[in-house]
């Protein structure tokens, strides 16, 4: 469950996401989404999304993967997505969403994601950002990356 508006004179997209997620909603949603960034392109500007997640409960994981897949998509390239939401477990799961690209940002509020889409001089996730420093893609972290046989050196009491 999702609503969308889109202010041509800004180019911002506005969503605000419910509900548990299906497949068959991201589809949906995707669709929205592509037909929003084309009115808005056809403006002559590039889109931004301000995402509410306020109310949105913690997701299955493959919904929270197609999310991300839909903010790395080049169909859709949006020159910023501010996500935000007061709740802890919400907000790790952005979290994982923003991972996704560096102009994907998460906020605690709906006044500083808004802040930060109409600043053009950061036309990135903000370098002081909290998730400015997480590890992107999955395969670049030292937990992925193989492990060095240990050697334990027995202390011996001779």
């Amino acid at each position: 469950m999702f609503t969308m508006k889109t202010d041509l004179s800004s180019g911002i997209i506005d969503i605000t996401v419910s509900g548990i997620w299906t497949m068959e909603l991201i589809g949906g949603f995707a669709r929205a989404l592509e037909s929003a960034a084309r009115q808005v392109a056809m403006t002559g500007k590039r889109h931004t999304m301000l995402c509410d997640f306020s109310t949105l409960p913690i997701q299955p994981q493959e919904i929270v993967a197609a999310v991300q897949g839909l903010a790395r998509s080049p169909k859709l390239p949006s020159r910023k997505c501010a996500l935000f939401t007061e709740g802890v477990l919400a907000r790790q799961q952005a979290k994982r969403v923003a991972m996704a690209n560096d102009h994907v940002a998460v906020f605690s509020s709906r006044n500083s994601a808004l802040d930060w889409l109409l600043d053009e001089a950061t036309p990135m996730r903000p370098a002081d950002h909290y998730y400015a420093a997480a590890p992107r893609p999955r395969d670049a972290h030292p937990a992925t990356l193989p492990s060095r046989p240990f050697r334990y050196a027995a202390a011996r009491a001779d």
